[in-house]
């Protein structure tokens, strides 16, 4: 896996858990909703990374 690779993949383990926790803490149902999509996001892009790392 090159460099870049792995910062993207640190990229986006660092924003699911920062998501992940505005998710938590959240009061607003709407907003709430648009957090968890961009949590969601994000664990789709470290679910295709880890399969190129482990390839």
């Amino acid at each position: 896996m090159s460099l870049l690779n792995k910062m993207i993949y640190v990229w986006h383990l660092v924003r699911r858990n920062y998501y992940k926790e505005l998710v938590e803490s959240c009061i607003d149902c709407t907003l709430k909703a648009k957090l968890r999509n961009k949590f969601e996001y994000h664990a789709e892009k470290l679910a295709e990374l880890s399969l190129l790392k482990a390839s």
